[in-house]
């Protein structure tokens, strides 16, 4: 599970969700108590855009005697659902996930679970849809463990589009050496241990500044863990396949190291974008499809805020 401080400037926010009703079975037990938002949908074209919202929450079986206020399942959930591709089902699948909510058989240990989703891009007419979705799980211990899950979508194949859908096979260390130089020269947010107040009272929770020499070491070190993978006591480049950290926008490919950090450095951006000329450059794109082309060109659609929260 994972949600993360997602580090760059979304194209247009949206907050969304959907899930399925809980089953006559689940109420059987007398002590589920689940909910569904009502929906709320925009259209664009052809395409329907839809927001719901689940929640339950179930007794556990075991409870830890010390945590007795610890003692229920909880999941809340957003996610959205889309109506006018061909491939509707295969879409939505990847929409919303693998959670499943809880019911008084699948509760033995207290849990929580939530998740929201973010469209980053949405262009019908390029068929391409971008999400992020921002989740958070907690068992009990010291802190919940968060994350980011990034899906691009190919509305008129269904695939989830990975980034060697963009760039050639070989390509990660070139990719490894763009995203280090941006280290070294992008405007990141630097979030304070404590907010600060500016000579007029304002609080500040952070200042727009290159990282400085140690901490751009160590944001490095988590591209290389991006860019790396280990097998057999042996480092090796990733396969550009296996990568799906990222984002796009008409002006270039954006990779999101968050889900790199460590639980103390979630506060820290880790998002770096490499414009399509630097990877034009680089000779890294691919020219045997025309996702590239149809990324370059897109925009987003949507009306902002249209499904905004209530």
């Amino acid at each position: 599970m994972k949600v993360q401080h997602i580090a760059f400037a979304t194209l247009a926010l949206v907050a969304i969700a959907c899930a399925p009703a809980s089953t006559e079975e689940d109420g059987a037990a007398g002590n589920a108590a689940a909910t569904e938002g009502a929906s709320k949908s925009f259209t664009l074209g052809a395409l329907t855009v839809t927001k719901e919202h689940a929640s339950a929450k179930v007794k556990a079986k075991e409870i830890d005697a010390d945590r007795p206020d610890f003692d229920s399942c909880e999941t809340d959930v957003d996610y959205l659902t889309l109506k006018g591709t061909s491939h509707d089902a295969e879409i939505n699948k990847l929409l919303r996930g693998e959670w499943e909510l809880p019911t008084a058989a699948s509760c033995e240990y207290p849990q929580s679970y939530g998740a929201g989703v973010t469209i980053t891009l949405l262009d019908p007419e390029q068929g391409l849809l971008a999400v992020t979705e921002g989740e958070s799980y907690y068992e009990g211990g010291a802190h919940p463990n968060n994350g980011t899950e990034f899906k691009l979508i190919d509305l008129r194949s269904g695939k989830l589009l990975n980034l060697g859908d963009f760039v050639t096979a070989d390509s990660a260390p070139k990719l490894h050496d763009l995203v280090n130089k941006k280290i070294e020269t992008s405007l990141t947010r630097v979030y304070f241990d404590q907010p600060r107040f500016d000579q007029g009272g304002k609080k500040r929770n952070y200042e727009v500044k290159v990282l400085p020499a140690e901490d751009q070491e160590m944001m490095k070190n988590f591209a290389g863990y991006y860019f790396t993978t280990y097998a057999n006591d042996k480092e090796a480049p990733e396969k550009v396949e296996n990568l799906h950290d990222f984002t796009i926008s008409g002006t270039g490919i954006r990779i999101d190291l968050a889900n790199q950090l460590p639980h103390a450095f979630g506060g820290m951006d880790a998002s770096y974008k490499l414009l399509w000329g630097d990877l034009q450059s680089a000779g890294v794109l691919r020219a045997d499809n025309d996702l590239v082309a149809r990324a370059k060109a897109a925009r987003p659609k949507q009306p902002k805020n249209a499904l905004a929260a209530e």
